[in-house]
């Protein structure tokens, strides 16, 4: 399964660099991340139990470089 996100930010490159640590994510799950005027997240998996893990952890992940940002 698959999920795409599409997240708002001030400063897409600046979160996407701050995340990209993450991509490629695991054995049990792909992510890829591109940033443009918004930032977008593909994640794929098998287990819908890692998805929303996944998309919980590129949540948080993009919320906090963004308030990391703002200090």
């Amino acid at each position: 399964m698959e999920a795409k996100l599409q997240l708002e930010a001030e400063s897409p490159e600046l979160v996407k660099r701050a995340i990209e640590v993450d991509e490629g994510g695991s054995e049990s799950m792909s992510v890829d991340i591109e940033a443009g005027e918004k930032i977008k997240v593909k994640i794929e998996t098998d287990r819908i139990s890692n998805m929303r893990a996944g998309i919980n952890t590129m949540l948080r992940l993009v919320k906090t470089s963004e308030k990391a940002m703002r200090r």
